[in-house]
Formats: C-alpha cells, sequence, structure tokens
C-alpha cells in the first residue's frame, strides 16, 4: 500500500513539473528579438592609400571637423614633386617670354576645338528653346493680365465676378513666378553661351599660335605637359596621404601606430561623433511586436566578442519602409551611454540579439 502511495505522489510531482514547464512556454517572461544588428556604430577611419604611418591620433583624443585624424608617409610624392617643378623651371627658363605665353594660353583652356564646338552647339540650343518658353509665357501672362484689369474695371461686378476676379488673380500670380523663373534660365543660359564663344576663340587663337612656333618649342610644349602632369598626380598622393575629422568626435580605439605599414582601404582608428549614438536595428514577429511598448529598457547581446552584452531604449522604427518588404516588425535601440573601450567592439551590420520584458496586462 505504502509503494502504491509512493508512486502516486510521485506521478502528483511530475504532472506538477510537466504543467509549469508548459505554462513557463505559453506565457514567456521576455521578448527575444528573431533578428538584430548594429546599424549606427563608430565611424571607421580607412585609410586613402598604402604606405607608413607617420601620424595617428591618439586614444581618447578629443578632435574637431577638419583636424588631422591620419597621414601616410608622403615624401616621396613631395620628393617627386619637387623634382618635376625643378624640371618645369629650367624649361621654361630656356623658353622665349612669348612661347611660355602660347602655352599658358592653351592651358588655360584645355579642352579640344570638337569638345567646346560639341558644348557651344547644345548650349546654344537650350538657350533657344528657353527663349521660346519665356516668349510664350510672356504673351500667356500679358493676355490674363488684361483680361483682369478689364474685370477690375468692370462697374456694378455681380458675385460671379468677383469669384472670376479671384481665380484670375491667383492664376496671374503663378503665371508671374512661372516666367520670373524662365527669364532667369533665359539669362542663364544667354550668359553660357557667351563664355562658351570666348572659350572657343581663345582656345582657337592659342592653337593657332603654337602652329607657328618651331618645331623645337613645341616639343618642349609636350615635355612642359609631362612634367605638369608629374606635378599633379604627387599633389594627389599628398592629399590623399591625409585624412581629417569628417566630425567632431573623439578617438575611442587606434588600430595602427607610427611607423606601421597601412594598406589602401584598411581601418587605423574608430571615431565616435560628438552627440551620436550607437543604434541598434531589430525585427520581432507581429505578435511580440504587439506586446512591446515603447520606451522600455532592454539588453543588446553580441556573440562577437563573447559575452558583449549592453542595455539601450527600444521605439519603433521610424522608417520601416526603407527596410524592404517583411512580415516582421522592425523597432531601434537607442544604446545607453557606455565606455569608450565597449563603442570600440561594435561594427556596421554585426549581429545581436535583443532581449526585454514586454508589457504585462492590467489585471482586471
Amino acid at each position: 500500500m505504502r509503494k502504491i502511495i509512493l508512486a502516486a505522489f510521485a506521478l502528483c510531482v511530475i504532472a506538477a513539473a510537466g504543467a509549469a514547464v508548459y505554462l513557463a512556454v505559453l506565457s514567456p517572461q521576455t521578448v527575444q528579438s528573431i533578428h538584430a544588428y548594429v546599424s549606427e556604430a563608430p565611424v571607421e577611419i580607412k585609410a586613402l592609400q598604402s604606405g607608413k604611418v607617420a601620424f595617428i591620433a591618439g586614444h581618447g583624443q578629443e578632435v574637431s571637423k577638419g583636424d588631422m585624424l591620419l597621414q601616410i608617409d608622403d615624401k616621396q610624392a613631395e620628393a617627386a614633386k619637387q623634382t618635376a617643378e625643378k624640371e618645369l623651371a629650367q624649361l621654361e627658363s630656356s623658353l622665349h617670354p612669348y612661347t611660355i605665353r602660347v602655352f599658358n594660353n592653351l592651358a588655360n583652356v584645355p579642352e579640344a576645338l570638337q569638345e567646346l564646338e560639341q558644348e557651344l552647339k547644345l548650349t546654344r540650343e537650350m538657350q533657344q528653346q528657353a527663349e521660346k518658353q519665356t516668349a510664350e509665357s510672356s504673351v500667356t501672362h500679358a493676355s490674363t493680365m488684361l483680361t483682369l484689369r478689364k474685370l477690375e474695371l468692370k462697374p456694378n461686378r455681380i458675385a460671379e465676378d468677383n469669384a472670376e476676379l479671384q481665380k484670375l488673380r491667383a492664376e496671374e500670380k503663378l503665371l508671374a513666378e512661372k516666367l520670373e523663373r524662365e527669364r532667369s534660365r533665359r539669362d542663364f543660359l544667354t550668359t553660357k553661351v557667351s563664355s562658351a564663344e570666348q572659350r572657343l576663340h581663345w582656345r582657337k587663337s592659342a592653337e593657332a599660335d603654337f602652329a607657328k612656333l618651331p618645331e623645337s618649342q613645341k616639343l618642349a610644349f609636350s615635355e612642359a605637359k609631362i612634367l605638369f602632369s608629374k606635378i599633379t598626380q604627387a599633389e594627389t598622393e599628398m592629399q590623399k596621404s591625409k585624412v581629417i575629422a569628417p566630425n567632431n568626435g573623439i578617438v575611442i580605439k587606434t588600430l595602427v601606430k607610427p611607423d606601421d605599414e597601412a594598406f589602401f582601404g584598411e581601418t587605423c582608428l574608430l571615431l565616435a561623433i560628438t552627440g551620436q549614438k550607437a543604434l541598434v536595428t531589430a525585427f520581432f514577429t507581429e505578435e511580440d511586436a504587439r506586446r512591446i511598448k515603447p520606451g522600455t529598457a532592454c539588453t543588446v547581446s553580441f556573440s562577437k566578442p563573447a559575452d558583449h552584452e549592453l542595455t539601450g531604449t527600444i521605439t519603433p522604427h521610424p522608417a520601416p519602409e526603407s527596410l524592404g518588404d517583411s512580415s516582421d516588425v522592425p523597432f531601434l535601440i537607442t544604446l545607453d551611454a557606455h565606455t569608450a573601450a565597449e563603442l570600440a567592439k561594435l561594427q556596421m551590420r554585426q549581429e545581436a540579439v535583443v532581449q526585454l520584458k514586454p508589457e504585462q496586462p492590467e489585471q482586471q
């Protein structure tokens, strides 16, 4: 008999445990996202060219927009520029002043004759079309003004006349604004035609003068063009060697140090923009979404690095249509203010898991 009682008691315990598990499954205490990722993170500052790091802003350094963040050694490009400038100066010293003037005239209008002629043709066509549209709008506006004045001077106007008068005044205002825009466009194109004509004339004159030069001087012009190209290329490389801050912020992580070799496109440091918070976009099922109250605190877990967990506040996504068609409901999580070390672990599109306690239904 005792064994039967114990067996019955054991069955009751198992049944109770099973019921508890069943209730836990049906009444979850937390809601979890089905997909989430980092959609706003510290800015990755990348090298614009390969080379040895000559300077990099320090960890924790506050910077203003336009401040230097990274510089790749540009001594080689600077030396190439100085050499080309020296050779160009020597070449110019051997040329007659008239030849130099011809060279400068060609350089001032670098476009080919065919290109300039095509530009002038297209600009003239647009200017003529604008002239025609302006004339048509002017006639339409003048006709509307005449009808408006007649109605304004009409004695003993009735209610219908007053209604027509208001309509004409509104129409006249729109026509006047349209006419002003078309006149401005016509005047702009007229000026552009004049400029194109002048540039074409300068190029023709410069080419005619160049044709009269001795062959030795023409050869010097080809050499000068090559040197100009070298100078321009060196200046471009020197410019790319410098990376400046896109906005005010603080350097939260450096990935290279002076004298390291950096490669084009390599991330060299992370910059947290002042006033910008890290954001996570998360998707929930429609059922779970109905249980989420905007402004609720939540936790965000990241798989890399392991056990990296931050807190934040959840709100409906302001532009769900920008995320494509989906039956899942998107939310935006604004991560709370965290240390630079924590923020430095975030990367754009990094996978995450968002969990929060849903709003509990009111007790009846």
